[in-house]
């Protein structure tokens, strides 16, 4: 077994970036997307403008092969893994126990790839950490205002991926939801 495949077959995940040669269904990643598989999936886009981390509890179920799981609405995600033969990683999608909803074929990604990817990736971390955090901010001083602790306040639940894009997004959401119902805005929210 040649040293690459036995070093990703002692892992909890397979290890580093993964190029989609392939992918069928839907929220799979086009080809060129990137994938890495941890405590954390992180999808890149592959157009490289876009990040998207989502937590999942990944564990050697074989030799060759991972399940990355995660719960959302109560309904169990899961991500199974499979490295074959040739070095490439086959990932099949399911959503709450149905059939597989998509499937995509990676190759490891090659140096020069891996370190662009890495960069990246760390940019729109910080990116997300700071429109992430902003949102979070303004949910928490303006949702008492609803005096329901329940919808739509409950930050995390709106924002399962945790990047920039949908946080920004999450911010007029609930300003033109406290509008619609003559609430204040805080200026944590962008009120002047």
């Amino acid at each position: 077994m040649p040293a690459l495949l036995l070093a990703i077959a002692l892992q909890a995940a397979p290890t580093g970036w993964w190029i989609v040669d392939t992918s069928s269904g839907r929220d799979v990643g086009k080809p060129g997307a990137a994938w890495l598989f941890g405590d954390e999936v992180v999808t890149v886009d592959a157009q490289r403008q876009a990040a998207r981390r989502t937590k999942f509890d990944c564990k050697a179920t074989g030799a060759h092969s991972w399940r990355c799981e995660r719960s959302v609405g109560g309904a169990r995600d899961t991500l199974d893994l499979q490295l074959r033969s040739d070095g490439e990683l086959v990932a099949t999608l399911t959503r709450g126990g149905q059939a597989p909803y998509g499937q995509l074929d990676a190759r490891p990604a090659r140096p020069e790839e891996t370190k662009a990817l890495a960069a990246f990736s760390e940019r729109a971390r910080a990116e997300d950490s700071a429109s992430c955090g902003e949102a979070k901010r303004c949910y928490d001083v303006a949702c008492p205002a609803f005096g329901d602790s329940q919808d739509p306040c409950i930050f995390e639940k709106h924002s399962m991926s945790h990047d920039a894009t949908t946080c920004r997004a999450l911010i007029p959401l609930l300003v033109n939801t406290l509008k619609a119902l003559d609430k204040p805005i805080p200026p944590e929210c962008g009120a002047k």
